[in-house]
């Protein structure tokens, strides 16, 4: 039978390495996507180079307010589970 030496383990990585760091990706995102949902209006007025996109559209910056809350939380869910 085999046994394994944890004492060659590597050390646990600072919570930089194994948080802050990859959580860096999705911060834009995460506090986006509120801002596109709570005030769309405002943050259409607001964002630079998105009124020359076209008029404003409540139901079209809602869908990506969505999609970027989703997307934000997958991200932070693969940091979580590249974690374990």
């Amino acid at each position: 039978m085999t046994t394994i030496d944890h004492s060659a383990a590597p050390p646990m990585p600072s919570l930089c390495g194994r948080w802050i760091a990859p959580g860096l990706p999705p911060a834009p995102l995460g506090l986006n996507a509120p801002a596109m949902l709570a005030a769309s209006p405002l943050w259409y007025a607001r964002t630079p180079g998105v009124a020359a996109t076209g008029p404003y559209n409540a139901h079209f910056a809602a869908d990506i307010g969505i999609a970027l809350t989703a997307a934000t939380v997958g991200l932070l869910a693969a940091v979580e589970v590249a974690d374990a």
